[in-house]
């Protein structure tokens, strides 16, 4: 920086008025930058030093945040941020029984023990490892992710969902891979929400898409495929890789969903809205004789529309209207409609 820009040198002493030689090597006595060669340094040193003057320490001073002065602290550091509260949900059947504890022969009922304290029955030695079947209390913060790992087989509906309380010593798989899981051995059960946060935010429209739309469809699905076969299985082929104009493709679609519900912490719902689906083709198809390639078509149509609902205030129609498979339903059928 240039002695114009800071103000005159903070010594008024000329050469003349200092010592000869090399007393003054250990530094200017204003600015305490080392000097060598007596006068002749001095001189070079008022010259190309940048002293530190009363103008420069006062844009110093400007330039500090004022949060980052002593005895501030800043308005968006972590002591400043109010922490909202966690919640964390576990999945039961519609008895209200941990699955996992059912299976390990140690069953545990939350929905008789609203309110109250629940010690694991037997927990494991080594945390966390499984010991057994039921181990610990397995739950999670985001919900999406609540129907992962219950041990609900087969996939049904409805399920409870229940919000809990850790207690005691908690501990986690992985905080990588699992930030939004917590393991314990004691829980205390607050109260029963509702199960259709667990697929997602439309969770409702899902519901009603599965047991609703989808049985009036699957029936015409499986239809237009067995009465003409080599016509649907091109039309379904253009669909997957290629789209139409008014949407995008059917596998492009499809893969964008699945990275959504990663990111929105929603791949457990995902899942479990598809084998919703699946299984709601297989109960209509039932007394049908569907081709085996007719009740696959109907799986893709079915799963595509109940995925379509779960994203339906996050996509735009470009997007759904390729999950819901819009174009690939035969002229008649769509006349009728």
């Amino acid at each position: 920086m240039s002695r114009a820009a800071d103000g005159p040198h903070p010594h008024p002493l000329t050469p003349a008025d200092l010592p000869a030689g090399d007393e003054w090597a250990h530094g200017c006595p204003d600015c305490h930058l080392p000097i060598q060669g007596g006068s002749a340094g001095l001189a070079a040193h008022r010259r190309t030093a940048a002293p530190s003057t009363p103008a420069r320490a006062t844009r110093a001073a400007r330039s500090t945040s004022s949060y980052e002065r002593p005895g501030r602290s800043h308005p968006f550091s972590e002591a400043r941020m109010p922490r909202k509260p966690v919640t964390w949900y576990i999945a039961t059947p519609a008895d209200g029984i941990i699955e996992m504890s059912r299976q390990a022969g140690t069953p545990v009922n939350l929905a008789a023990h609203v309110g109250k304290v629940i010690d694991h029955p037997n927990p494991c030695r080594a945390k966390w490892y499984d010991e057994s079947r039921f181990s610990y209390f397995r739950m999670v913060k985001r919900v999406g992710e609540v129907l992962e790992d219950t041990g609900i087989w087969p996939v049904t509906w409805p399920v409870r969902l229940w919000s809990v309380e850790p207690l005691g010593e908690t501990g986690n798989w992985s905080q990588r891979y699992y930030p939004y899981r917590l393991l314990s051995h004691q829980i205390r059960v607050l109260e029963e929400t509702d199960p259709h946060l667990a697929l997602g935010p439309c969770g409702r429209d899902v519901v009603s898409v599965v047991q609703q739309e989808i049985p009036e469809r699957a029936a015409r699905w499986a239809a237009d495929w067995d009465a003409d076969p080599e016509g649907m299985s091109n039309r379904k082929w253009n669909w997957e890789q290629c789209g139409g104009p008014t949407c995008g493709s059917g596998r492009w679609a499809d893969s964008l969903a699945m990275s959504v519900s990663h990111n929105h912490r929603e791949s457990a719902a995902q899942t479990w809205i598809e084998h919703l689906a699946r299984d709601t083709v297989d109960h209509t198809l039932a007394d049908t004789d569907a081709s085996m390639m007719a009740r696959c078509y109907a799986y893709s149509r079915a799963t595509g529309l109940a995925v379509a609902a779960q994203h339906q205030n996050r996509f735009e129609p470009y997007i759904l209207d390729a999950l819901r498979g819009v174009g690939l339903d035969s002229s008649a059928a769509v006349a009728a409609a």
